[in-house]
């Protein structure tokens, strides 16, 4: 059975939430009525159970082949978080300028949140509101215009800020790189950025992760592989990451 994310309804406040979901809005869109056997979409059939509160499966029949497939309406958070990725990437290689924001745990999910557009290779992230009690920022997300990698100021910053537990980079090649703090990471005084840039310039990213022990993982969400820190995550997903965040760090 395939999942989808089409019940998100449409955003239309400055941040991103998910997952959130509607039942009166959980409904397939038109692609989903294609036949996977014979390709047709116009004689489709459809017929919704409700499975549990939170979960509708949608039973298609194509008149033309006699072929069935099924679809739940239950949101997994990786194919948003994917979608909304590929959103900042594509806005930061449109205006060649950095993008992003705070990524928000709240009990409905992860939100992006106070996204903002930066310099031309940095943006930097401020907590403009007050959040409920139950919310609480980890971390943040952006993109690069021109390098694939977090930058050597990326990575002092996270070293250094206490709030950041997750660090979410999009690389100008759709890379994406995360780093997660551990019990065990090296902390920066708040003063520490500038001398720690010029003492690791010429440090591989991989060898930094492992000096400073937070976790490196890369590539896509869905399909992140770890390539500094230890851990026994070897394979993981931004959806997993966020769930075990809270219990990787200490401070």
């Amino acid at each position: 059975m395939s999942m989808s994310t089409q019940s998100l309804a449409p955003n239309t406040e400055k941040s991103m939430l998910y997952p959130k979901l509607s039942i009166d809005k959980t409904r397939p869109s038109g692609k989903h009525y294609q036949c996977p056997r014979c390709q047709g979409n116009l004689r489709s059939r459809i017929q919704a159970q409700i499975i549990r509160k939170s979960e509708i499966v949608f039973g298609f029949s194509c008149a033309d082949c006699g072929n069935r497939w099924y679809l739940s309406s239950k949101l997994i958070l990786n194919e948003v978080l994917e979608e909304q990725c590929q959103k900042i990437h594509k806005f930061t290689m449109t205006t060649k300028k950095e993008f992003g924001g705070l990524l928000v745990k709240t009990p409905e999910g992860i939100r992006i949140d106070m996204i903002d557009i930066g310099e031309d290779l940095s943006v930097t992230f401020k907590k403009t509101k007050e959040y409920r009690s139950d919310e609480k920022i980890v971390g943040t997300i952006h993109a690069h215009p021109v390098t694939d990698i977090p930058s050597d100021f990326d990575i002092a910053t996270f070293l250094r800020d206490d709030f950041e537990k997750i660090s979410v980079v999009v690389g100008s090649e759709g890379t994406v790189n995360v780093m997660v703090k551990t019990k065990d990471t090296v902390k920066l005084a708040q003063d520490g950025v500038p001398q720690w840039v010029q003492d690791n310039k010429d440090v591989s990213f991989t060898e930094k992760a492992n000096a400073y022990r937070f976790l490196l993982f890369r590539g896509k969400v869905n399909n992140l592989k770890l390539c500094g820190g230890a851990s026994n995550m070897t394979v993981t997903s931004l959806e997993k990451l966020f769930s075990q965040v809270d219990t990787m760090v200490t401070y």
